[in-house]
Parts: structure tokens; C-alpha cells; sequence
């Protein structure tokens, strides 16, 4: 795990604080306010120093006043986030600077070309990773890692025009955005097998574009409607089957519906890794409604988590997998 110093505060210290934090808000928002009032006052009287110093009342407390929303935002989540996944998962730690380790996820293979020596005498390519969010736990005996991960591609390109000058141009890309599962065996698999949906029907557009871009999988399977959905990666296509079990596919093509992206899993060494690549960090507040309505902030954190835990409770029947 790759984490920053986190030393994790009381519940009661964290609801303490944010009680204060909003109290804060509400009396610098206020402040702010009549400091506006004062500015449109005097700027009719035309008393231009009272103006600038009532214009600095609302610049520096209305500064105030977004950094106390901020750390509200931070607590709740905070919170919010301990108090649900102690709900799911046994000796639970949760850490919003740490992540998965990545060395880990970049072996899964799910994520295209990274660190691959791409690199050409007109062209320099490298990934930018970041994980936080961290969560640590066991799951019905077994134990898991989660986190929000972020992984960017940057090309850089030299171009040199007829008079021999350089220039470099540096382009990003979003290779994977979203949330990050894995899942430690009970054996060494002997094989590996990455499944990964096909993209074009990804992200915005799942359930609505009816169709997915053609990409060559390893193995076809016996259900029409998975082949179609999912590129099957393996380099052993009998040990294949052991893992997609007929009641699998369907189970996976019944939850996909609820994941909000592209769902990638990887069956590898001692891990299971189950990702959803959404375009989104998942952990973050993003409507100040949800600080208002904790309670719709537990659900969509509740359902996010309920999609990986769906995926895991049927992998669990797998003899081949959890002896």
C-alpha cells in the first residue's frame, strides 16, 4: 500500500469538527454578505476607500468560507465512508491518501500499454499514476483492497520543422479513471485470464448505443450475449472455462448493468481484480445536496460497493478459485 501519514480521527472528533465547520461557513458566508452590501453602498457614495476595504471583506471571507466547505466536504466523506464500510467489511481501515500498490495493478494487464517501452525517436510516452481513497478489510473471510485509482498516459512528441528547430508538444490521455478491487486467493493460479468490456458501449453511452466494436478475445464462450459484451484475454484457454462458469457470465452480465462504466476483471497469481473504469472519483462529493442528505450519500456509496461484493459472492462458489 502506497499511503501518506494518516492518523485517523475519533467519529465523535470528526462529527464535532464538522458541526464547528459549518458554523464557521454559515458566519463567514454571512460576514461576506454584508461586506457585499457594504461595496454596492459605497460605491454609490463614491467612497472609494471604504469600497476597496468593504471589496477585500468579501474576497477574504468568502475565501473563508469556501475553504470551511471544503473540509466539510472532506469530513463527511470521511465519515460517511467509515460508517458504511464497517457495515460490509471485518476489520476495516479506511485511508484517503493511500492506495492499492501499484506495481500490482499495473501487472493485471487491464490497462493497455503502460509501461510497455513505447517510446520511439519522435515520441516519449510514460503513466501518471494516483490512488487514494484507500480501503483494507476482509469480506466474508477473505481479503480485500479497494481505492479510487487514476491512471493518465503522457505522450510527449518532438517535432522538428525544416530549420531544425524542436518542439515539443505533450498530450494526455485518461487511460483508467474509477474504482479498484482486488481480492486475495487462497492458491496460486496456474493460468491468466483478463476479461475486459468492449469500450464502445462504455461509460455515458452503456444501455444506450446497441452495439460494441469488434476486438479479438482468446476464447469464445457458449453465451452470444458475453462474447459480444466482453474481450476474453488468457493464456490458457482450457483453464478459461474453470473460471467463467456458465453461471458466472450470467451474473456478471446481470450486475453490469448497475456499474456506471467499463467493467474489467483479471484473474492473476494470487489476486482477483475487479475494476470499473467510469471517468469518475467515486469518493468525492460532488452536489452539495449530498451534504445536506447524508443519507443519499450512504446509498450511492452502499450501491457502488454492493457491485463488487455482488461479483465477489459468486466468485466465491469457484472451487477453482476459493478452495
Amino acid at each position: 500500500m502506497k499511503s501518506e501519514s494518516f492518523e485517523q480521527p475519533s467519529n465523535w472528533e470528526l462529527k464535532t469538527k464538522l458541526y464547528d465547520l459549518k458554523t464557521k461557513k454559515k458566519r463567514m458566508g454571512l460576514i461576506a454578505l454584508l461586506c457585499l452590501i457594504a461595496v454596492i453602498i459605497f460605491l454609490l457614495m463614491a467612497e472609494v476607500i471604504l469600497f476597496i476595504f468593504a471589496l477585500l471583506g468579501v474576497i477574504v471571507f468568502g475565501m473563508k468560507s469556501m475553504g470551511a466547505n471544503k473540509k466539510i466536504k472532506q469530513i463527511a466523506k470521511i465519515t460517511t465512508v467509515e460508517e458504511v464500510i464497517e457495515e460490509v467489511f471485518d476489520d476495516c481501515i479506511y485511508n484517503p491518501y493511500g492506495s492499492i500498490d501499484r506495481t500490482r495493478i499495473r501487472d493485471s494487464g487491464l490497462i493497455d500499454d503502460w509501461d510497455s517501452g513505447g517510446d520511439s525517436y519522435d515520441t516519449e510516452t510514460h503513466f501518471k499514476f494516483v490512488g487514494n481513497d484507500y480501503i483494507s478489510g476482509k469480506y466474508k473471510g477473505h481479503q480485500i483492497e479497494l481505492c479510487d485509482v487514476n491512471v493518465t498516459k503522457i505522450t510527449k512528441k518532438i517535432e522538428v520543422d525544416e530549420e531544425g528547430k524542436r518542439e515539443e508538444r505533450e498530450e494526455q490521455e485518461t487511460s483508467f479513471k474509477g474504482i479498484w478491487m482486488t481480492c486475495k486467493l487462497e492458491k496460486f493460479l496456474p493460468a491468466e485470464v483478463r476479461i475486459r468490456e468492449k469500450k464502445e458501449r462504455a461509460l455515458l453511452f452503456k444501455n444506450i448505443v446497441g452495439k460494441y466494436t469488434w476486438v479479438k478475445s482468446d476464447v469464445e464462450t457458449e453465451n452470444h450475449a458475453f462474447n459480444e459484451q466482453f474481450q476474453i484475454l488468457t493464456n490458457d484457454v482450457h483453464y478459461t472455462f474453470y473460471v467463467l462458469t456458465p453461471h458466472f457470465m450470467e451474473r456478471i452480465l446481470s450486475v453490469d448493468k448497475k456499474s456506471g462504466g467499463q467493467t474489467l476483471l483479471c484473474f492473476r497469481g494470487e489476486w482477483v481484480h475487479i475494476a470499473v473504469h467510469s471517468g469518475k472519483d467515486f469518493f468525492e462529493i460532488k452536489k452539495g445536496s449530498e451534504i445536506k442528505d447524508i443519507q443519499a450519500l450512504r446509498l450511492r456509496i452502499q450501491n457502488e460497493i454492493t457491485y463488487f461484493t455482488d461479483i465477489l459472492d459468486e466468485l466465491f462458489h469457484n472451487e477453482q478459485l476459493f478452495s
